[in-house]
């Protein structure tokens, strides 16, 4: 399933990397600087545990440059 999230705050990025296990993800962001990072770098959860999940199953485009 393809699935697009508007906003790139913390329940947006978490909702990215989970959704981003089994579907193809597309996070929207602010700003072309947090676009290039997410996408270079992915996404990381740190749980209640101190575990850290990384997630790089995504893509992130800047507002308004999405095609």
């Amino acid at each position: 399933m393809k699935i697009a999230i508007i906003g790139d705050g913390a329940l947006g990025c978490l909702f990215s990397a989970e959704l981003s296990k089994t579907n193809e993800v597309i996070l929207l962001t602010h700003t072309q600087e947090k676009t290039d990072i997410i996408n270079q770098n992915g996404l990381s959860v740190t749980e209640t545990d101190h575990h850290i999940d990384s997630f790089h199953h995504l893509c992130a485009y800047a507002s308004g440059t999405y095609q």
